[in-house]
């Protein structure tokens, strides 16, 4: 089967394409209705999991529309595991602790560039993607005004963009806006979609054991910021043994198959 690029116009935008499936993504862990009305939101759906089992976590409600975490070993009786279910609302909020101890440096941003590009500094980079954007601007005012052609502006385009990409390795994007989000945003303003969209940039797991977080495994982006921090408002995160960890119920950063015993 060979696959051929498209020639018809799309409806939406690349972005706004990719943003939508995004949200789709995030819709798949919720419970439906009958009517398939969303029915409550699930902040952990799909990274919260199981300290002992390691079986993800899943999402629950009761007749009173009480939601809860509840082990898939114990849903579906795979093993005699100790976990027992957990309110949602308590260790989600635990998570929302985490995020607000997260205090970064003044100059955290440079801190990330100097980290990328140990040859340039920041401000020459700055100077660099402004050059850029600015030739990128132009190339497009001359293709709409008919100036150039489409393969010339195909041609001056891509080259642009990939010269971006040499100063924006992959994940710098991702960095920046985890670092802005803790920078300027608070969490307890978010709505639970967002919170919940958030959660996903931030952790790719989240153990618990009973009822307390026991670990948390970061994206790359947030691990990279991490190194970052000016200071933890509750020393969230220590060093220990080659970990981020804050005790026997710290945040640990690397392998959690490392912690986790059999059940």
């Amino acid at each position: 089967m060979a696959l051929y690029p498209g020639r018809h116009e799309p409806i939406v935008d690349e972005k706004t394409f990719e943003r939508s499936q995004a949200i789709r993504d995030l819709m798949s862990y919720h419970p439906r209705t009958r009517g398939d009305a969303l029915e409550r939101i699930y902040i952990l759906s799909g990274i919260l999991r199981c300290g002992y089992c390691g079986e993800p976590m899943q999402a629950h409600s009761s007749n009173d529309g009480v939601r809860y975490y509840r082990d898939k070993s114990q849903v579906q009786h795979l093993r005699d595991c100790p976990q027992q279910y957990v309110h949602a609302d308590d260790v989600e909020a635990q998570v929302g602790q985490i995020v607000q101890s997260i205090e970064l440096s003044p100059n955290w941003r440079e801190e990330v560039v100097a980290a990328m590009h140990p040859d340039l500094d920041a401000e020459e980079i700055r100077e660099r993607e402004e050059a850029i954007s600015a030739r990128l601007e132009r190339v497009q005012q001359l293709y709409i005004e008919g100036d150039i052609g489409r393969e010339r502006y195909e041609r001056e385009r891509a080259e642009c963009k990939a010269r971006l990409s040499d100063l924006r390795p992959v994940g710098y994007d991702d960095i920046i806006a985890v670092g802005e989000f803790l920078q300027n945003a608070s969490w307890d303003a978010l709505t639970p979609l967002q919170k919940k969209k958030r959660s996903r940039t931030m952790f790719t797991t989240v153990l618990i054991r009973g009822t307390k977080l026991q670990a948390a495994k970061p994206t790359e982006a947030f691990y990279a910021l991490i190194q970052h921090s000016a200071g933890l408002r509750q020393s969230t995160f220590q060093r220990e043994e080659g970990y981020r960890n804050n005790g026997s119920d710290g945040i640990r950063t690397r392998d959690l198959r490392l912690d986790r015993p059999a059940c």
